[in-house]
């Protein structure tokens, strides 16, 4: 009787090559098909990141521009937007109150002062093209903000403008510039953002009428001499 003796040789050397090519086939398949989900995701990101933050700082802007009822300036110098409204105002008023009482001295302050809302831009410095890119310092904070910023700030004026202490407003910024336009019957603010993150770019642009009829300016020194 025969006997069948069991075949354990197992894989010969061409099968696993052959095995091997095929598992690497479709594991740079699935990668491909990974990396580029994640940069279709990061790219959208980015986008509706640009997206909500235009439209949060140009709701800020709106809010101020829409009631402004003493004047409005874009001095494009110092890109930086003036919005000054008479007397002071409701959240201004109450911290007053809580500083004089009645009677006080907050109240006379707050009578003959002026509310001036301050938007300002930073933009990024120039390159200087004489620097060595390998030994060039970082880029230090402004006293206003970050490069390619903008902050906001609020405070009064009567004889001369104080500031109170500026806040974050947007990040991202590339450009920022406002048309004051004014007619018989109307007036009005174009305000246009340019921002980019990553290799991702946004414009916004969004037209304000000015319901009050302030006075526009091309700085704040014209501006305060135009109102008084």
């Amino acid at each position: 009787m025969r006997v069948k003796k069991n075949d354990n040789r197992g894989f010969t050397l061409v099968e696993l090559i052959v095995s091997m090519a095929i598992l690497g086939i479709i594991a740079a398949g699935a990668g491909a098909f990974m990396v580029a989900g994640t940069r279709a995701y990061s790219s959208m990101n980015y986008t509706v990141r640009l997206q909500y933050e235009a439209q949060l700082v140009m709701a800020q802007l709106q809010e101020r521009i829409v009631d402004c009822s003493a004047g409005v300036a874009w001095d494009p110098a110092e890109s930086t937007l003036y919005i000054v409204n008479n007397g002071v105002d409701e959240v201004e008023e109450e911290e007053e109150e809580e500083e004089g009482g009645e009677g006080g001295a907050g109240e006379v302050v707050g009578a003959a002062a002026k509310t001036v809302h301050i938007f300002t831009y930073t933009p990024a410095p120039d390159p200087d093209p004489e620097a060595d890119p390998e030994e060039a310092a970082p880029v230090a904070a402004t006293p206003v903000g970050e490069p390619r910023t903008i902050t906001y700030g609020t405070g009064r004026a009567a004889e001369t403008l104080n500031v109170a202490a500026t806040a974050l407003c947007a990040k991202h910024v590339d450009s920022m510039n406002v048309k004051l336009k004014e007619t018989e019957t109307s007036s009005w603010a174009e305000i246009t953002l340019k921002m980019s993150n990553g290799n991702k770019t946004y414009t916004a642009t969004q037209v304000v009428s000015l319901r009050n009829r302030p006075v526009q300016a091309d700085s704040w020194d014209e501006l305060w001499d135009e109102m008084n």
